[in-house]
């Protein structure tokens, strides 16, 4: 076939969720018909600080294993790798598979890393046209953008970021990942079962962790502040994907506005993170700003606390 497009596919945009990973894997989903809310529920973090100054960590976690996430959604994700990456794709899409397919932002000649800096980044290939060797595909709608939208991408630009992906980004053990409907069924009882399983983590969020896990930050030694700059974006993403969650569920204001407010406060610990580490200097860590705005965030996660556990 001299050109195919697979049909339906829907963008998520509501927000920056996690990474560019997971909006690909929400617009591949929606080939198959599996709403979005799905994945989104399928996200927790775990926050851990230890005694030792600049001890701490946070993990990024799904809540469903991938068995049943594929059970839940009808889906299966098979991840491998590409000999050659432009007869695969176009094998895939023949057989109604959109694919997931790593690229390295130094070889994008529309990203703002183009020839300047290596780095994973992820795309949904979900049409070829053979005549003017160009692949359909979701990317970011421009360069620093944070939504996404379909384009008209040459060939030879996915073949080559490819390569660079599977040169440079080595720490993945894939560089795609097609999605196909499964033919299991799945009862009414047991989808009932899973989709509790993933809102039941909504009923027990404690903010006290993350909390404290900004005291520890503020200890951060300079030398040590591109970390923290990462863990403050990694913590006001976290907020921002828990206030979807909640929208989503349907909750009451009495959670999503205090909820809210803590995530502003943590969007402006993300900018004095990145100020600190421009100016080396991590005086503004005792301002008196940074004290007020973790004022506010306590009482508000109180707020938010108490709300919860009469959700």
């Amino acid at each position: 076939m001299q050109k195919k497009v697979l049909k339906g596919i829907t963008t998520f945009n509501d927000c920056w969720f996690r990474t560019c990973y997971y909006h690909q894997l929400m617009a591949g989903l929606s080939y198959f018909g599996v709403p979005a809310e799905y994945s989104i529920f399928d996200f927790t973090t775990e926050f851990r600080t230890g005694n030792a100054k600049g001890d701490y960590s946070h993990r990024a976690k799904n809540v469903l294993d991938e068995n049943e996430f594929e059970e839940l959604t009808g889906v299966r994700t098979q991840k491998s790798n590409a000999q050659d990456i432009v007869p695969f794709l176009t094998q895939c899409i023949g057989r109604n598979r959109p694919v997931i397919v790593g690229q390295d932002n130094y070889y994008i000649p529309y990203r703002s890393e183009f020839q300047n800096e290596h780095g994973a980044h992820f795309v949904l290939v979900f049409g070829y046209d053979l005549g003017e060797k160009t692949f359909s595909l979701i990317e970011h709608s421009f360069a620093s953008g944070l939504d996404f939208c379909p384009r008209q991408v040459p060939f030879d630009y996915v073949a080559q970021a490819y390569q660079g992906f599977c040169e440079h980004c080595v720490h993945y053990t894939w560089s795609v990942e097609q999605l196909l409907r499964c033919e299991n069924k799945i009862t009414f009882a047991r989808r009932r079962e899973l989709i509790n399983k993933l809102c039941e983590p909504l009923h027990r969020v404690q903010l006290g962790d993350y909390l404290q896990l900004y005291e520890v930050l503020r200890e951060t030694d300079v030398a040590d502040m591109a970390r923290t700059v990462d863990t403050s974006i990694h913590l006001a993403r976290y907020l921002r994907a828990r206030m979807l969650q909640y929208e989503q569920y349907g909750a009451a204001k009495e959670i999503t506005a205090p909820l809210e407010k803590v995530w502003q406060c943590a969007f402006f610990m993300q900018g004095v993170a990145m100020k600190i580490n421009h100016l080396k200097c991590t005086e503004l860590y005792r301002s008196k700003a940074v004290e007020d705005k973790l004022r506010v965030m306590k009482e508000q996660a109180a707020h938010f606390e108490k709300a919860v556990r009469h959700l």
